[in-house]
């Protein structure tokens, strides 16, 4: 059975993606419920890398993740937060762990503009914005392809 009859889910393409406390509450989520999800996609998450316990990197890392954050986030520190929990992950041998960054968080539509005619910026802590514009990608891969093609391993 491909999907599940009573919730029309597939099974093994559930995904998290999760921004600032949002990305907190779904990175806490795969470490508790790891077998659940193939895959998250953590946005400007607020999980600081004090909190996370070598025992819970060692569950992370094999969960396919996609990290996005502004550098000059004002909310959610980059080098207190996802840049640290990246590099952990990636030095415990993390077979898929992506990270996209952005300096400024602006408006790429042409739609929005500020007193002056140039694109609007937004709060740095936005990440979001670029993420559901389909904007982030690496290698002409875009999250949300990359995100289709993550599935859980029975």
């Amino acid at each position: 059975e491909t999907f599940s009859s009573e919730h029309k889910v597939h099974p093994k393409k559930v995904y998290l993606i999760g921004a600032s406390n949002g990305g907190f509450m779904m990175l806490k989520l795969l470490i508790e419920k790891s077998e659940l999800f193939a895959a998250g996609v953590p946005i400007c998450q607020a999980y600081h890398i004090d909190w996370v316990r070598e025992e819970e990197l060692e569950t992370l890392k094999n969960i396919p993740m996609w990290f996005i954050h502004s550098v000059k986030d004002p909310v959610v520190t980059f080098d207190q937060t996802a840049e640290p929990i990246v590099i952990q992950l990636r030095e415990l041998g993390a077979p898929e762990v992506k990270l996209s960054t952005h300096e400024d968080i602006k408006d790429t539509s042409g739609l929005y503009k500020d007193e002056e005619g140039q694109p609007y910026s937004y709060n740095n802590h936005w990440s979001w914005v670029h993420l559901f514009n389909d904007e982030v990608s690496i290698n002409n891969q875009s999250v949300f392809k990359w995100l289709a093609s993550q599935s859980l391993e029975h």
